[in-house]
């Protein structure tokens, strides 16, 4: 008895169903297992604290904070649990709570370890990230010692503002950096100064010792910085010397005028608004220029 003969579609469907049983079995392969007791209401819970956390989408929002401290606390919990059991964490974790990313259950960990120290203040979430960066973690009350040493009360005001908020903590820090090293510095100069020089890593704190070293006035040259939004005299020569010759571009302009004046076919390209905007701005130039 002949076997039958099959048409492509057949042929293909037979292809199609054996590639998805492969498929499937290598999924089963690949899918992480229940490998820790008890983790389902675990995981549970945690999806459910980060939907809530993400549905706010608010980092200045303070009432967001005890659902921030309790899936903080449930993953250190979470955490002594799978280690426990023989498990490395950050591969269980990748596996089993991929829904909250590393830097978050980082985040959400440190500042549950912390809570004790920040609850007092009411901070938001972003301000407690920001505040636990800067602060002495060996201090009892390092946030409390901080407000205190630079009056800081005016900081914990601005929870509408994350930026000015993080601007005034950065104050402090940089502060610290420099009471550390030994530089003397008035505090007006660094609170101006670190709207434009946010942090001073060690480069900075380096130039400023080595203007100590030299018998220099480092509280001279901070109040300069601060005064010149962070540039030194030297940074303001080189970005002046950067500048493009007005005389020479001016030229340019001039011809690149004649050649649309005498190629008419060229006018509908031209944009009045734009005409408009140079003539504006040449105006303003020569205003400047005559002024000086």
């Amino acid at each position: 008895m002949s076997t039958p003969i099959k048409n492509a579609e057949e042929v293909i469907k037979e292809v199609s169903d054996r590639e998805q049983e492969v498929g499937d079995k290598s999924d089963a392969v690949i899918k992480p297992k229940l490998i820790v007791d008890g983790q389902e209401p675990i995981i549970e819970t945690l999806k459910d604290l980060n939907t809530e956390i993400e549905l706010a989408n608010i980092g200045n929002d303070v009432t967001i904070m005890p659902k921030v401290y309790e899936i903080g606390s449930t993953l250190i919990d979470f955490q002594d649990k799978v280690n426990k059991s023989g498990l490395q964490w950050e591969k269980f974790v990748e596996n089993n709570v991929d829904f909250i990313n590393e830097r978050n259950r980082q985040k959400y960990m440190r500042i549950a370890r912390n809570k004790e120290k920040l609850a007092p203040y009411n901070f938001s979430l972003d301000q407690a990230e920001c505040v636990l960066s800067v602060v002495d973690k060996k201090a009892k009350d390092p946030i409390g010692d901080m407000i205190i040493k630079y009056e800081l009360e005016k900081c914990t005001d601005r929870a509408e503002d994350i930026q000015a908020f993080r601007t005034c903590i950065y104050y402090c820090m940089n502060c610290e950096k420099l009471e550390k090293a030994g530089i003397a510095f008035n505090r007006p100069d660094i609170e101006l100064l670190t709207k434009y020089i946010q942090r001073f890593n060690k480069s900075f704190i380096g130039s400023l010792q080595d203007i100590k070293n030299a018998g220099g006035d480092t509280i001279k040259h901070l109040e300069m910085l601060s005064a010149n939004k962070g540039k030194s005299e030297k940074d303001k020569k080189d970005a002046k010397n950067l500048l493009p010759d007005i005389n020479t571009l001016g030229k340019r302009l001039t011809r690149v005028i004649d050649e649309l004046i005498n190629t008419k076919d060229t006018f509908d390209t031209v944009k009045i608004a734009i005409l408009d905007d140079v003539t504006r701005k040449i105006a303003e130039l020569k205003a400047s220029v005559s002024g000086n």
